[in-house]
């Protein structure tokens, strides 16, 4: 299960690296790629796994955690993403643009 695991971690990072290459991720996208990413290798690798371990409601607890860990990604992946929209658009601030909020301050 090590090597089936460290296979998919190399492919989902090749997976990532050209989606930032082609499309250029936000800060914090990329992490949020990763953190959605890791846990859906990591399942098919506890499927696999026969040894005895707790579950709950017939799932192994790291199948568990995987999916929030995956629904964690998913968040970082979009709060980065609209940060960065915002933060182009002057949103991110009630509308006013960095150089209005100076002024505003000074």
């Amino acid at each position: 299960t090590f090597l089936y695991e460290s296979l998919f971690l190399l492919a989902l990072a090749i997976v990532i690296l050209v989606l930032d290459r082609t499309r250029p991720l936000a800060p914090g996208q990329v992490a949020g790629l990763y953190l959605a990413g890791y846990p859906l290798g990591r399942v098919v690798v506890e499927l696999m796994r026969s040894d005895p371990a707790n579950t709950i409601l017939g799932l192994r607890v790291n199948v568990w955690t995987c999916l929030v860990v995956f629904l964690l990604g998913v968040a970082v992946y979009r709060w980065a993403g609209r940060r960065e929209r915002a933060s182009r658009t002057g949103r991110g601030t009630g509308g006013i643009s960095d150089d209005e909020t100076r002024a505003l301050i000074t």
